[in-house]
């Protein structure tokens, strides 16, 4: 898979069809973009393509918090397991906020990218003032040497699946549901730095996490997640909140990864939620929260020999 990044001036010589959204967390209903392009593609004996915008603009210019699923690395990442060809990065500036809809997809889309055929959701707005939509855009195609895809909205248990969806589910700390409609862990990535060193001194060293992006974080409480770490998989339990029985008031994500002892400040590690183990409680000693912390490994244990 090629990853162009078009801030750089790479030049673009294949044709290709594209998918264009925000992909915020690559759920089922992104994922039949992604399939429909790769298979449309093939079909026309062409390449397929993704276009990214590489930062946040709902909060580089509403100037609003706008937590996210996932970084553009993980994007990435997903798009090539799904055979994608190209994904196409660029940064949503002054450019893309004032460009009309029709020379968005003539200028843009169909000049510099190449593009012969475009596959969007039901939803997708696009242009200043997000004036354009499904019904401009199928006005555009049927003018222009342009195929067009629209995919219907994909619905889970009667709820219209979305991002928005499963952020509430991940904020509410239901991985279940969450995972189902990701296909996959909800997966956060973050730098080891140092802590106070309270759980090495216990018995249970932690890892402190520096996330790397804004990412949407699940409710306080206890979680059996999944460790990479230096390319290795482990298991581990997870803290996400305030440790209150130290009367600390820095939210924070530790993690003890189960069944390794190595020295890893500094390297970046994904943390993949998969159950909730417990709400967070304040204890009235050390030894109490010792005694929990090892009952929550060997639920995490139990848990795991079931899966």
């Amino acid at each position: 898979m090629k990853v162009i990044d078009l801030d750089k001036n790479e030049l673009v010589s294949e044709q290709s069809y594209i998918t264009l959204g925000n992909f915020d967390g690559i759920h089922i209903a992104h994922q039949a973009l992604l399939k429909k392009v790769v298979t449309e593609a093939k079909n026309n004996n062409t390449k397929s393509s993704v276009l990214l915008f590489k930062n946040n603009f709902k909060t580089d210019f509403n100037h609003t918090r706008n937590n996210t699923l996932m970084n553009t690395d993980q994007k990435v990442a997903i798009m090539e397991d799904f055979g994608i060809d190209i994904v196409y990065l660029v940064k949503f500036d002054e450019y893309f906020m004032n460009t009309p809809s029709d020379e968005f997809i003539q200028s843009f889309l169909m000049d510099r990218l190449k593009v012969k055929g475009i596959i969007i959701g039901y939803d997708y707005r696009y242009g200043k003032g997000a004036e354009g939509n499904t019904d401009s855009l199928k006005s555009f195609a049927s003018t222009n040497d342009l195929n067009l895809f629209i995919i219907d909205p994909v619905y889970d248990n009667g709820q219209l699946v979305s991002s928005s969806l499963i952020k509430k589910m991940i904020s509410s700390g239901d991985f279940k549901n969450a995972n189902e409609l990701l296909t996959r862990e909800y997966t956060i990535l973050g730098k080891v730095v140092p802590g106070k060193h309270l759980g090495s001194k216990h018995g249970f060293p932690t890892a402190n996490l520096d996330i790397l992006c804004d990412y949407v974080l699940p409710a306080t409480g206890v979680y059996l997640t999944r460790v990479t770490v230096d390319g290795q998989e482990k298991y581990g339990v997870t803290s996400v909140g305030q440790n209150i029985t130290f009367n600390e008031k820095t939210f924070k994500i530790e993690t003890h990864i189960m069944d390794f002892n190595e020295d890893i400040y500094g390297m970046t590690i994904k943390i993949g939620f998969i159950t909730k183990l417990r709400e967070m409680v304040k204890f009235d000693s050390i030894e109490e929260l010792k005694e929990q912390v090892f009952n929550d490994i060997d639920d995490a244990k139990s848990l795991i020999e079931m899966k």
